[in-house]
């Protein structure tokens, strides 16, 4: 029997002891260089997405000003490949979108264009996105949620919050810019496409009082110290309003507020919100007479369709803003002109018309045109009955009431009275102040019902002026014309022409200045003082 040859046997086992020491030596690697330089590989990219965040605030804003931008941001980081070993898979962050509401209160508009407050005040607020790059990496645990929100970028990191660029304020501008267009995207890389919904092309003046400071409310996964970091130095302080949103309030002054709106990767249609007047809204006959369509960020509108009525030879029919968002028209005759934006199935707000008086004589009453509308809402209420209190709800009425008033001499005093079948409803007076006021009153909560308004406007000198309208109804004060010369003697004959009056109108008032008022219904006064002479007419009924 022959002896087994043990040759080989050494070989072989110094062959499986450097396997298993390369392979020792490679689990090693996988259990320790591998996660360290995933986590280093992973750390470089935090601060690389910060950085792009910071780019793709800055696409946006300058996007605001118009035109489409691309911006590109990396979500994954990239992984060195290593012979032998296992690469982690790709750590696909997800960039998302998360809507909000941002409220702005007590913006005191110093422009003499009325139907900008009277649109701020009723719809105070404004959609807008955030973006949020949320990181998933397989070993850094200090990485930071990145967001971009009304011109700030943070990095939300698990030891606190950092400011990285941006602000809100710029000494006395405020840049407020809402996002549109929702998404959630988890990737290596993406790109978005960022479009001009609401150009900035000018900038509204407002007043923040210091008994009504102005204040913007703002939604926001940020700290309020975040916050204050990034208005540091600025007209404002920052405090918490509620769990998701922090309340910005201005010191006492003027400030220039300049809104915008950016679609994301869609490109969003400009709507119309409200017309403003860019003339005065009393003028002469020939003179210009300018509206301007403008969004819910106050910048123009090209291309809206307005409806344009008026009293006979200012009829128009429908005209389209020009490139500006402005429309321009002419009357060559005296009376009440209305603009309104065209909207197809309701009828305009008081904030999408602007009412015009085309006239050549004031004379000395006050004038006033005017015209209201109502809402109706469905409203809980307590009723106290013999049983305890019962809650209910029921159909409630208010009145908008908007009139312009103009007088040679200072206005002084407007009185608004709303009465049914019955007799007076409700009632209320508002103060005035130089020659020219549009105002707004705003009734209580009513019974539904056919109402109607007494607008009433007095001056220093203490004529006065009313006007009686029904809902929808646009109703004007007339003047009628005494001739070139309006000075007379006293006991001296006066005759009046009626000048463009026609069957419509009668006389019902002749008068003079300093108070004294005398009932005509025709034929030559006999007036026993001395003074301008005027008249007033009103429609037949």
């Amino acid at each position: 029997m022959s002896k087994l040859d043990n040759r080989g046997v050494a070989t072989l086992v110094g062959l499986l002891l450097l396997v298993a020491l390369v392979l020792l030596v490679l689990s090693i690697m996988q259990a320790t260089v591998v996660p360290s330089e995933t986590r280093v590989s992973e750390a470089a990219h935090n601060d690389v997405i910060q950085t792009e965040m910071v780019t793709f605030g800055d696409t946006v804003e300058r996007t605001a000003g118009g035109g489409e931008r691309v911006a590109s941001l990396t979500l994954s980081p990239t992984y060195e490949h290593r012979p032998f070993l296992l690469t982690p898979p790709p750590a696909g962050g997800v960039l998302s979108t998360d809507s909000g509401t941002v409220r702005i209160s007590n913006a005191n508009i110093s422009e003499p264009f009325s139907n900008k407050a009277l649109f701020r005040t009723q719809n105070p607020t404004l959609e807008t996105n955030r973006v949020v790059f949320e990181p998933n990496y397989h070993e850094y645990d200090s990485g930071a949620s990145v967001m971009y929100e009304h011109g700030i970028v943070g990095a939300q990191f698990p030891t606190g919050t950092r400011h990285r660029a941006g602000s809100l304020i710029d000494g006395e501008t405020i840049r407020l810019t809402t996002v549109s267009g929702s998404f959630s995207r988890a990737a290596r890389s993406t790109a978005v496409t960022t479009h001009s919904k609401s150009e900035t092309r000018q900038s509204v003046t407002v007043r923040s009082d210091p008994e009504a400071p102005l204040q913007i409310q703002l939604p926001t996964a940020l700290p309020v110290e975040t916050w204050e970091t990034a208005l540091d130095g600025e007209n404002a302080n920052v405090s918490s309003h509620n769990e998701s949103h922090i309340q910005v309030t201005f010191d006492p002054g003027t400030y220039d507020l300049q809104l915008a709106g950016v679609g994301l990767d869609e490109p969003s249609d400009q709507e119309p919100a409200y017309l403003a007047a860019m003339t005065d809204e009393v003028v002469e006959p020939g003179e210009r007479m300018t509206v301007e369509a403008r969004d819910e960020h106050d910048n123009p509108v090209p291309g809206v369709r307005l409806n344009v009525s008026g009293s006979e030879g200012c009829e128009f029919g429908s005209i389209q803003t020009d490139e500006d968002g402005q429309a321009t028209l002419r009357c060559e005759t005296p009376g009440l002109l209305t603009v309104s934006i065209f909207t197809d199935e309701r009828p305009p707000t008081n904030y999408e018309t602007v009412p015009f008086v085309v006239s050549d004589q004031r004379g000395d009453l006050p004038f006033v045109s005017a015209r209201f509308e109502s809402t109706t809402q469905t409203i809980s209420t307590v009723d106290e009955t013999e049983d305890g209190d019962i809650d209910s709800e029921r159909d409630r009425q208010r009145l908008r009431v908007n009139y312009t008033a103009f007088s040679d001499s200072e206005l002084l005093l407007a009185a608004l009275t709303v009465e049914d079948d019955s007799g007076v409803v409700t009632a209320d007076t508002q103060d005035l102040s130089g020659t020219t006021e549009h105002g707004q009153w705003i009734s209580p909560w009513l019974d539904p019902d056919n109402y109607e308004v007494t607008v009433r406007i007095r001056d220093e000198t203490g004529a006065q002026q009313q006007m009686r309208l029904t809902e929808g109804s646009v109703a004007e004060s007339l003047t009628a014309d005494a001739g070139p010369d309006q000075t007379v003697d006293v006991d001296e004959t006066v005759r009046f022409d009626g000048g463009r009056l026609d069957g419509r109108y009668r006389l019902i008032r002749v008068g003079l200045r300093r108070r004294h008022h005398r009932q005509w219904s025709g034929g030559r006064p006999q007036l026993r003082d001395t003074g301008d002479l005027h008249c007033r007419v009103d429609r037949d009924r």
